[in-house]
């Protein structure tokens, strides 16, 4: 019996979609941001399309604009980027460890914590988890922190586009996101003041051109190519062959 080698993580992207990808004035006229809108804004949130959720994050400190030194309370685990991007605010970043068991902040770790310089708590949606946010949202609100869900891992269709207690909901379509769409994000925001200044400071912003886009789903299409299990032991088997060849070049 035949075995493969399976790579470790495979893009959730089908060769049909990346071909799709390859024609954007035809996905112009059949995907429209008043659909991703109106799927999305069900909690009667505003709804912002963006580059990633790191540029919606940055976004959104920018039009809150929080005195520095203010301390903003983050899942302890998230991506370094996250945790620049309040540095670069002038915000002081306070790391919640989690329970491992449930993916969630430990909550008497998070109440002892709150300071009276807390404003902001980010919880991470982990592995594609959905944690309950209930006993989180009552702590925010009685010590009146703002509350942002970072969906970027527990993207699951419209069947959850964020809760309705939240500030702010970001969810991730990034190259290795489930049901990628090898880039974007979509922020729910629930201050529409806010959502109006995001999307002024949006438009200042530089805008990714087609030919970007083309190029990414082109190296995508490449390492889509590499992950067919067929291809991928090929390549395993290419490296210590190709050691071994310098090895006997470099003892001649």
């Amino acid at each position: 019996m035949k075995s493969y080698l399976y790579p470790r993580l495979n893009l959730d992207i089908s060769f049909a979609d990346l071909a799709f990808g390859l024609f954007p004035w035809l996905s112009k006229s059949s995907v429209q941001n008043s659909s991703i809108i109106q799927d999305f804004s069900r909690n009667h949130k505003q709804v912002l399309v963006t580059l990633s959720v790191r540029t919606a994050f940055d976004l959104w400190l920018q039009a809150l604009n929080l005195p520095k030194g203010t301390e903003v309370l983050m899942s302890a685990i998230n991506i370094r980027d996250m945790q620049e991007i309040v540095k670069n605010h002038g915000l002081i970043p306070v790391p919640v460890d989690i329970n491992l068991d449930t993916l969630a902040p430990d909550i008497e770790l998070l109440k002892s914590l709150i300071s009276p310089k807390s404003r902001v708590f980010v919880i991470a949606h982990l592995f594609g988890s959905i944690i309950d946010l209930e006993p989180i949202v009552e702590i925010c609100q009685k010590h009146q922190i703002l509350l942002v869900e970072d969906c970027a891992q527990a993207f699951c269709g419209t069947s959850y586009c964020g809760a309705s207690s939240a500030d702010v909901s970001l969810f991730s379509f990034g190259p290795i996101k489930s049901s990628t769409a090898l880039g974007g994000a979509i922020a729910c925001i629930q201050d529409s003041m806010i959502a109006e200044k995001m999307v002024t400071l949006a438009a200042e912003y530089p805008c990714r051109s087609e030919l970007w886009f083309c190029q990414r789903v082109f190296k995508y299409w490449g390492l889509k190519v590499l992950s067919i299990p067929q291809v991928y032991v090929f390549l395993i088997g290419v490296k210590p062959r190709y050691a071994q060849n310098r090895t006997r070049c470099k003892e001649m």
